[in-house]
């Protein structure tokens, strides 16, 4: 029988837009909305009700997904895949640069001169220079020691500074680094309220449970739980989460946009609405985007995050 018809022979009122996703629900799913809705003496279905009672919840990519290209039929990878990985790493965080107002000018370092803008991956890191490298060639870069502490080895950034050809080779004196950094943006919100929660062990009971585990880490939702990696990027309901086990600190996995497990790259293109992790001890916000540690949840309406207490 159809699911709509079903539930109007069986009385409830159900709000226009909540047809579609009515029509969506398997057998076992409709028997659990109707349980709910008479353990609730409620009988009328809004599309509110059902997202959060049966949330959609899909992987974006993982850090598998993100490194399938490096595996061959042994599971092994070989040099000239590792060579790929970083210009790849290279290629996607150069798009995002790109993107800058302020780097729309730059060139490659086999083309740079005079006052220029390039944008590299950072290798034999020094006190007071590092080089830099993209697919075209490597150059040399002077800096002040209060630049180049902030960077990392392996770190892709844009430089901007004077270029100086020494015979037939050249350098760059840096003025400034530029980061991938995310952008200012609104934190995404829902309609409806649903709890959101960090947790190792299940003692307080939210609508959607991260559950933390260094192997077998889990999004519990009612009669439903999934399965997720470290790092995933996850949207639940069109809010998307990073999930991210380690010890760097947030804030900078935002700036440099990329995050390295294991010598696999995770490349952050898509910014998320919230990290659930476990590398703080207390909540942040950080440009609009809400990090959220272990043992405390928030809210999707409102944006609140409380620690959970017994």
């Amino acid at each position: 029988m159809d699911n709509i018809l079903e539930l109007i022979k069986e009385g409830f009122l159900i709000q226009p837009e909540a047809k579609e996703k009515i029509k969506s629900l398997s057998e076992n799913q409709l028997i659990y909305l109707k349980e709910r809705l008479v353990s609730n003496n409620s009988y009328l279905i809004s599309k509110n009700f059902l997202y959060k009672l049966f949330p959609e919840i899909s992987i974006i990519k993982n850090i598998e997904t993100e490194n399938n290209f490096l595996f061959e039929e042994n599971k092994k990878i070989s040099i000239t895949k590792y060579t790929e990985k970083y210009f790849r790493r290279w290629d996607q965080i150069q798009k995002i640069l790109s993107q800058k107002v302020e780097l729309k000018d730059a060139v490659s370092i086999s083309n740079a001169s005079k006052e220029c803008i390039i944008i590299g991956i950072v290798f034999n890191k020094k006190e007071n220079f590092f080089e830099l490298e993209d697919p075209t060639g490597i150059i040399k870069v002077e800096a002040e020691q209060e630049l180049i502490s902030k960077i990392s080895e392996d770190d892709v950034i844009a430089v901007s500074g004077i270029c100086i050809e020494e015979g037939k080779n050249k350098k760059i004196k840096a003025k400034e680094i530029i980061f991938p950094d995310v952008p200012i943006h609104k934190l995404n919100l829902l309609e409806y309220d649903m709890e959101v929660s960090f947790q190792d062990n299940i003692k307080f009971n939210t609508d959607i449970i991260f559950l933390l585990s260094e192997d077998n880490s889990k999004i519990i939702f009612d009669n439903s739980e999934t399965q997720i990696l470290n790092p995933s990027l996850i949207d639940i309901n069109g809010i998307k989460f990073l999930y991210y086990l380690g010890t760097e600190y947030p804030i900078n996995i935002l700036k440099k946009r990329f995050i390295q497990i294991k010598k696999l790259d995770f490349i952050l293109d898509i910014v998320p609405d919230i990290i659930i992790t476990n590398a703080i001890k207390e909540p942040i916000n950080y440009k609009g985007v809400s990090i959220l540690p272990l043992n405390y949840k928030i809210n999707l309406k409102t944006g609140e995050k409380t620690k959970l207490q017994l």
